[in-house]
């Protein structure tokens, strides 16, 4: 079964040959991957402008990640459920690492910003 189609990725994980499951399963993994980079490059910390989300992409990735949470609990092979728990383990570090960076960069333009803090909070 060709796994590098849409459907055919998550056909593939209900396949009974587990090679078919870990192909498929990399797959997602990599479009997942993509789509959390795609989201926007990570800003420099030393920038004064953020990037831009593009709520499609960000829609396009929460219904994914949907999808592999349903798996994470829902599908009848172990290895498959213990790879969606992994992948959304590793998607939430990358959620804290890119919250971080943000954080950081607010930090960076209020201490250089008089009273920026003060007008962020008033909005």
């Amino acid at each position: 079964m060709d796994v590098r189609d849409s459907a055919g990725r998550w056909d593939a994980l209900g396949s009974r040959d587990s090679s078919s499951r870990n192909a498929a399963m990399e797959l997602i993994h990599q479009e997942v991957m993509k789509r959390i980079e795609n989201i926007g490059p990570i800003p420099d910390p030393q920038s004064s402008s953020p990037s831009v989300m593009d709520d499609s992409l960000s829609s396009d990735l929460n219904s994914l990640l949907a999808h592999v949470l349903m798996l994470s609990k829902r599908c009848p092979y172990e290895d498959v459920r213990e790879k969606c728990i992994c992948l959304l383990q590793r998607v939430q570090v990358c959620i804290i690492l890119i919250i971080e960076l943000i954080v950081k960069i607010i930090l960076n333009i209020c201490s250089t910003i008089p009273y920026a803090l003060h007008i962020l909070c008033v909005f």
